[in-house]
């Protein structure tokens, strides 16, 4: 995807980072600091850009699960443009799933696919949609579809950026109505069929300097 809301060193794909063995011992290093620091579970959460096109992605995950942590809990952000087949191999590995529906360049059916597919096998599983001004009711029009066909449905609705870079600003959304709304909602759910787990609830706490 090239969206117009994203910085272009996101999708050009002029940097590929295929040194997995490279990867592998940075990596490593940050392992070995958590358990020496007696830390039982890890999360690792991966962005992009789309990572299910990363080639070395599913070696990474792998050699994480290989690690000495009790569990190793792999979350992703994608687009869900990998085809069906890639997900029907390798979801097992994963138990989070937040797919971002980018409406400049989504195909529908195949995001909807893919969304069926995982919501009874991810525990956590949510559509975000990508509130481009432009497209604002294209964007409803696929929430709609979408929830009318999911047994599980979680959304969340994103307001855009400038850009993704380090000078990111919000989007100024020439409709202001369109902000209030955003204020308004922000996440809703149908949950039919809870999916437990695979082993552990990860969770986080932020403790800062203060001690709060």
């Amino acid at each position: 995807y090239r969206c117009g809301y994203c910085n272009e060193g996101n999708w050009k794909g002029d940097h590929l980072n295929l040194d997995k063995e490279k990867i592998i011992a940075g990596l490593e290093k940050i392992y070995d600091y958590y358990l020496s620091c007696d830390y039982k579970l890890l999360k690792m959460f991966f962005s992009g850009g789309e990572p299910t096109y990363w080639k070395p992605f599913i070696d990474i995950i792998n050699h994480a699960k290989q690690t000495k942590f009790d569990y190793v809990q792999i979350a992703v952000n994608t687009n869900l443009s990998s085809k069906k087949s890639w997900w029907e191999k390798n979801y097992k590995l994963f138990d989070d799933v937040v797919a971002s529906y980018h409406p400049e360049f989504a195909d529908d059916d195949q995001y909807i696919d893919n969304y069926l597919f995982l919501e009874d096998k991810i525990n956590y599983l949510c559509a975000r949609m990508m509130m481009h001004e432009t497209y604002w009711d294209k964007v409803l029009a696929f929430k709609k579809k979408l929830q009318n066909k999911a047994t599980n449905f979680r959304v969340e609705y994103v307001p855009i950026f400038d850009e993704l870079s380090n000078t990111t600003k919000p989007y100024n959304y020439t409709d202001k109505s369109k902000e209030t709304w955003l204020q308004q909602n922000n996440y809703e759910e149908k949950i039919t069929n809870v999916v437990n787990p695979s082993q552990f609830w990860l969770a986080s706490d932020e403790i800062y300097i203060d001690n709060t």
